[in-house]
């Protein structure tokens, strides 16, 4: 059974009202029906979710993943009309997901999830101008 925490979805919805961004899924949740689904009526705008990372092979580091969907759906889904990705997040509890170039935060299961001052720290990131 999929079980979102209330608390991480009022977290998710704040960063996507202050900061106008996109969601592509990465998570396990992405591989099933129900989880997307789950995903999409509990956030306020699921129009925000435009992609989901490919499953490749059985265990491959998320990054792996993240990268693949960045250099072969990107560019011929919302790139080739000249959008350009100037601000990423990386949100995880792996940290398999670290891209190593500062967009990654990691989350604890344990402790919490995607937490207040995690998204505060998105936030910022996601803000701040010329990165």
């Amino acid at each position: 059974p999929y079980v979102l925490a209330d608390e991480c979805i009022v977290q998710m919805n704040r960063i996507l009202v202050a900061t106008n961004a996109s969601i592509v899924l990465s998570s396990t949740w992405r591989l099933s029906e129900q989880g997307c689904d789950e995903i999409y009526n509990a956030l306020l705008f699921a129009t925000a979710v435009i992609g989901k990372t490919p499953a490749i092979g059985l265990t491959p580091p998320r990054r792996q993943e993240i990268l693949e969907w960045l250099h072969t759906v990107w560019p011929y889904s919302h790139g080739w009309n000249n959008e350009t990705i100037t601000h990423m997040a990386v949100i995880d509890d792996e940290t398999d997901a670290d891209l190593g170039d500062g967009s990654f935060f990691k989350t604890s299961f344990e402790g919490g999830g995607l937490t207040k001052e995690i998204a505060d720290r998105i936030i910022i990131h996601l803000n701040k101008e010329g990165l």
